[in-house]
């Protein structure tokens, strides 16, 4: 089916221990990373989506770059009776200064145009 001697050697060599992880998300989500795909988010039950559907969440380029490889995976390993769902991430740079003005706590809220807040995730790091 055209896939790279890399790829394929790296699906062997791993089969044993994928086959093991495949029924955690923690596990699931290593396989992702083994198989080069790279960062991945599993949600389960979510609110408003039925119970048994599992949203994968990952960036448009990974989609583009590894479609046949993530739908194999989830062949593969995925499982029985879920369906899977994929969302895109989006990630955006964005810088919020906080700090302390004589002894108080300031922080500067901020929001992104153009999304909507039951579907955006936020998350900050220093």
């Amino acid at each position: 089916d055209g896939e790279p001697l890399e790829l394929f050697r790296r699906r062997v060599a791993y089969a044993f221990v994928n086959a093991r992880d495949a029924g955690s998300v923690e596990g699931f989500i290593s396989i992702f990373e083994r198989l080069g795909i790279g960062y991945v988010e599993l949600l389960e039950r979510q609110p408003g989506i039925d119970w048994d559907v599992i949203q994968v969440r990952v960036t448009d380029s990974q989609i583009a770059d590894n479609t046949q490889l993530m739908i194999q995976i989830i062949r593969q390993y995925g499982r029985t009776c879920r369906r899977y769902q994929f969302e895109v991430i989006t990630s955006e740079r964005l810088t919020i200064r906080a700090g302390w003005d004589q002894g108080e706590y300031v922080v500067y809220p901020a929001a992104l145009s153009g999304t909507e807040t039951g579907s955006a995730t936020y998350s900050a790091g220093l």
